[in-house]
C-alpha cells in the first residue's frame, strides 16, 4: 500500500504548499498513539497527515492524495478501519482492536500479560543458555545461538548471572514469550546492566502493542530496584566479574558473547574480567567468540587503542612523493600529531615528514608538493603552483611568484609615475 501511494504521490511533487497547512492539524490534532514509533516511522503518516477529524472527533481525517491536499479535502474514517487499510501490514488484528479502544476511550487499554510474572535468578550455565534461547529476541537469542556452547554460557564463572520475569506455567493467558524479559547482573554487588526486551524487537517478543514491550522493561527494572540493585547507568559497573575461558574448537579462539555498554575482557589466566575502560580483547561483536582482537598498541606513542578508534599515518614520504611507512595510531595521535595532505590525501605523523602550506592555506607534505609543480619563493617564502602563478623573478633576479612580480612591477610603475610628477610639479615652480 505505501508502496503505491509513494508512486501517486512522487506524480504529483510539484505542489506541497497543503502540506503545510495539514502539519498544522497534525499537532493541534495529533492521534492519541502518536508517539508509538510504528507510527512516527510511517510513510504512510508522512503523506497522509492524519489527525483527529474536527467535524467528528470519534473519526481520522487524512489526505489520501496530492489531488485531495490541493483542493482541501480530506477522507474521514473510524480508527479501527484506518489502521486496518493502511497497517494491517505492521499491527495485528489484535493490535489494532487494540489501539482502536485506546482511541474510544481516551486511556491507554490497561492489560493483564504481566500478572503473576516471577522475577528469577540463572546462575548456572545451563540456566543461563536457556534464559537466552527462549526470552527476549537480541542478538544473542536463540535465533543466532543454541546448544551448551552458546556464547553466554561464559557468565557461569560464579560471579554474574541472569535476572529475568517468567510467566506461571499455568492459570495465566499470554501472548508474549513466557521469559519475556532479563538482565546481567552481579549479585554480591547488586548490579544490573542493560534491560530487555529490546523495543525494536516487540513484534517478535510477542507482545501485544509496542508500548507493552516498553511495560516489561519497566518491570523488570522496577523489581530488581526493589531487591536492592543498583543499575550500570547510575554509575555501578561489572568492573572485574568473571567469565569463563572457554575454548572455541569452530574458529580457534574464545567464545565470548557481545557484551552491552562499551565492555571488554582482560586475560586473568584461568578466567577472563570484564572491564569497560582498559581492556585486552574487545567483545563488541555478534558471532560469538573473539579470535585475535587483542587491542593494538598505538606505533606512536605506545599506548593500547580501541581499533575503531584509531586510523592510518605514514613516517615517510618517498622522493617520488609516494607515502611510506604505514603507522597504525591512536586517536589522540592522529588529531594532535598528523596532518593531511590535500595531494595524496594521506596523514602523516608531524615530526617524520616535512609539511608546507601554500598562500591559499592549503597543506601538503613537502616532497608532494615539489613533485607535483609547487614551489617555493625566495622573496617571501610562501608556495605557490606553478600551474596557477608560474615562477618568475624580481628585478635584481630573486626567485619570486608572478604575482609578486606583477606586484613589484606595480609598485615600480607607481613610483616613476609620482617621480614624473615630483619633478613637473617643481618645473612649474622655477
Amino acid at each position: 500500500m505505501e508502496g503505491a501511494m509513494m508512486h501517486t504521490f512522487a506524480a504529483k511533487s510539484e505542489d506541497y504548499e497543503w502540506r503545510d497547512r495539514e502539519i498544522d492539524k497534525v499537532t493541534a490534532r495529533p492521534v492519541v498513539w502518536n508517539n508509538e514509533s510504528w507510527w512516527q516511522n510511517s510513510m504512510t503518516q508522512t503523506w497522509h497527515c492524519a489527525h483527529v477529524s474536527s467535524e467528528d472527533p470519534t473519526q481520522i481525517a487524512f489526505t489520501p492524495s496530492f489531488e485531495y491536499g490541493r483542493a482541501n479535502r480530506q477522507v474521514r474514517m473510524k480508527p479501527g478501519r484506518y489502521l486496518g487499510k493502511f497497517y494491517s501490514d505492521c499491527l495485528t488484528p489484535k493490535q489494532i482492536q487494540f489501539y482502536a479502544q485506546w482511541w474510544t476511550t481516551g486511556s491507554k487499554p490497561e492489560t493483564d500479560s504481566f500478572k503473576g510474572a516471577e522475577l528469577k535468578f540463572a546462575t548456572t550455565r545451563d540456566e543461563i543458555v536457556a534464559v537466552y534461547v527462549d526470552g527476549p529476541d537480541s542478538c544473542m537469542d536463540g535465533n543466532h545461538f543454541k546448544g551448551r556452547n552458546h556464547p553466554c554460557s561464559v557468565y557461569a564463572a560464579g560471579d554474574l548471572g541472569i535476572a529475568y520475569l517468567e510467566m506461571p506455567d499455568e492459570g495465566v493467558a499470554y501472548t508474549h514469550k513466557k521469559i519475556f524479559a532479563r538482565a546481567l547482573v552481579w549479585p554480591e554487588k547488586k548490579v544490573f546492566g542493560r534491560v530487555y526486551p529490546t523495543l525494536m524487537y516487540w513484534r517478535e517478543d510477542g507482545f501485544a502493542v509496542e508500548s507493552e514491550s516498553t511495560d516489561a522493561q519497566d518491570l523488570l527494572f522496577n523489581r530488581l530496584k526493589a531487591e536492592g540493585y543498583k543499575s550500570i547507568n547510575e554509575g555501578a559497573n561489572f568492573n572485574g566479574a568473571r567469565l569463563l575461558k572457554l575454548e572455541c574448537s569452530r574458529s580457534g579462539g574464545w567464545i565470548m558473547p557481545y557484551l552491552d555498554n562499551g565492555y571488554g575482557v582482560s586475560d586473568k589466566g584461568s578466567y577472563w574480567h570484564m572491564e569497560r575502560n582498559s581492556w585486552d580483547y574487545s567483545a563488541q561483536e555478534t558471532e560469538g567468540y573473539i579470535e585475535g582482537n587483542r587491542r593494538p598498541e598505538c606505533e606512536s606513542c605506545g599506548d593500547d587503542y580501541d581499533e575503531q578508534d584509531g586510523g592510518v599515518a605514514y613516517a615517510c614520504i618517498s622522493r617520488s612523493g609516494y607515502p611510506r611507512s604505514e603507522r597504525h595510531i591512536c586517536s589522540y595521535c592522529s588529531n594532535n600529531l598528523t596532518f593531511f595532505c590535500g595531494g595524496s590525501n594521506e596523514y602523516y605523523l608531524s615530526d617524520c615528514v616535512e609539511s608546507i602550506e601554500t598562500v591559499d592555506s592549503q597543506t601538503f607534505a613537502r616532497q608532494w608538493a615539489v613533485n607535483n609543480g609547487f614551489y617555493q619563493s625566495a622573496h617571501s617564502e610562501d608556495w605557490f603552483n606553478e600551474r596557477d602563478d608560474p615562477r618568475a623573478y624580481l628585478r635584481d633576479g630573486t626567485p619570486c611568484s608572478q604575482s609578486e612580480r606583477e606586484e613589484e612591477d606595480k609598485e615600480h610603475d607607481e613610483d616613476d609615475e609620482s617621480a614624473e610628477a615630483e619633478t613637473s610639479e617643481a618645473a612649474d615652480h622655477v
